[in-house]
């Protein structure tokens, strides 16, 4: 009876880190979904009426990037446009459209979801900030990001949740014969 127990958890575990597999194969064919240089979740941008992108990229320490090449990819990593910097870091790109993109500078991107006007959230900016340099996070990332830069450890969370309870029942079923 205890050997059909054991057997019986485990089965259950190894169906529950099956269950995160098409996951990771997933993830696995698609690295342009979440570049590794991007951190967090997709940006959303508001454009113009008539559909242009702006923005501005800046250095670690604030100050803007005069002639700096900016590139606009699809999330496929096809470039749909590039462009430059002013004087003042700005940049414009005419006519992108609505989609998902990854904005790019020297030494910093950002994955931004750009919508019409008229189909914007209302949370949405109205332009991309980029900044260049060594990318300091600070704060909490979601936790959503976690399990997807960790699947081993979600899956070893699950197998625990799992797990405990099972041996407790167990503990306590042979305590009571």
């Amino acid at each position: 009876m205890r050997t059909f127990r054991f057997f019986r958890g485990l089965a259950v575990a190894m169906a529950a880190v099956n269950l995160l597999l098409p996951q990771l194969s997933l993830q696995a064919a698609s690295p342009a979904a979440r570049p590794s240089s991007v951190s967090g979740v997709p940006l959303d941008i508001a454009l113009a009426a008539d559909g242009r992108l702006t923005g501005q990229v800046l250095n670690s320490e604030g100050r803007p990037l005069a002639n700096e090449p900016v590139v606009v990819q699809n999330i496929n990593g096809q470039t749909k446009m590039q462009t430059s910097t002013d004087a003042q870091g700005r940049f414009l790109v005419d006519s992108i459209g609505a989609g998902t993109f990854q904005i790019s500078a020297q030494n910093g991107c950002t994955i931004c979801r750009c919508w019409t006007s008229k189909a914007a959230p209302p949370s949405a900016k109205k332009e991309v900030l980029i900044v260049a340099g060594n990318q300091i996070e600070r704060g909490q990332k979601p936790i959503s990001e976690f399990f997807y830069s960790a699947p081993v450890v979600f899956g070893l969370i699950v197998a625990a949740a799992i797990a405990i309870p099972i041996a407790i029942h167990n503990s306590q079923d042979d305590s009571a014969s």
